[in-house]
């Protein structure tokens, strides 16, 4: 039988699986709540990092990177709750220094470099 996480609302960002030491739990935005799909949705993908066993559980979030619906509905939240762009942020400020969501700058670089290879594809077959 799965393990049933606890759940933590918060007002900022908008889903974390946090593990600290031996306490594991899921921080999940107040406002999140409202919209029934998009919360199924998220919790779906934060039950992945939550029951995920190794250390670095980079693919979760990098294969829902690609699934562009719902990236786009997370925008609409975003956008309806400014408060959730924190979950955008690469670098975050906090009481005891400066973080790096490394999930989140690995993700970006591999786009970016994605981006360049297919403009250059792109000015490549144009000008020949």
């Amino acid at each position: 039988m799965k393990e049933i996480p606890t759940i933590k609302i918060i007002d900022y960002g908008i889903a974390y699986c946090v593990t600290n030491g031996n306490e594991k739990y899921i921080e999940v935005n107040k406002n999140l709540f409202q919209y029934p799909k998009l919360f199924k949705r998220v919790m779906k993908h934060e039950m992945k990092h939550y029951n995920y066993k190794g250390k670095f559980d980079f693919w979760t979030d990098f294969l829902e990177s690609f699934c562009f619906i719902h990236q786009y509905n997370l925008f609409k939240f975003q956008w309806k709750h400014p408060e959730a762009k924190e979950s955008n942020r690469v670098f975050f400020k906090e009481d005891n220094g400066t973080y790096v969501n490394y999930y989140l700058l690995t993700i970006r670089l591999i786009m970016a470099v994605i981006s360049i290879i297919l403009l250059l594809i792109l000015v490549y077959k144009i000008l020949r």
